[in-house]
């Protein structure tokens, strides 16, 4: 059985973007180019879908013939968007709150046993662990006043 993608990025969506302490006042899943977002449309959020990763279940011998599933992860990036206007504050200031909510929103929701805390989604017959893997991207926009960070998502599903 293959996956479906659009209600696992939408399960994604739907918990980065529940924004519980109203930091955000754009978000959307279509990126757009911080030119395109106004200063005073910021911060922002924007989902990036960034491909996936197709593997099988089994030993490294790669067997035409047994029709193994496929197992798949799925790649993601959360951009967000800070315009620093004030000369006198690092951009990071602004930054740091909105990437640490983020963060606390992929934190995990259940316990499997045998693998711990995890997050699902919401989705346990579809997504097995949603986390954020992979190196923090930030620009603190030292030489301008838009700060940025792009926050790469893994999502392994059953």
């Amino acid at each position: 059985m293959s996956i479906q993608r659009e209600p696992i990025y939408a399960a994604l969506w739907t918990l980065v973007s529940a924004d519980p302490g109203n930091l955000f006042i754009t978000k959307q899943r279509r990126l757009l180019p911080w030119a395109n977002v106004p200063a005073k449309n910021q911060p922002a959020m924007f989902l990036s879908e960034t491909g996936g990763y197709a593997g099988h279940l089994g030993g490294t011998r790669i067997d035409y013939q047994t029709n193994l599933p496929v197992i798949w992860t799925l790649y993601a990036d959360i951009y967000i968007y800070q315009y620093v206007s004030n000369p006198m504050i690092a951009p990071g200031q602004e930054l740091n709150p909105l990437i640490d909510a983020v963060e606390a929103a992929l934190g995990p929701n259940e316990y499997v046993p045998g693998m711990g805390l995890v997050q699902n989604l919401g989705l346990p017959g579809m997504v097995q662990h949603a986390r954020l893997q992979g190196k923090l991207q930030t620009d603190e926009g030292v030489l301008a006043n838009q700060a940025l960070a792009i926050m790469p998502v893994e999502i392994f599903c059953l």
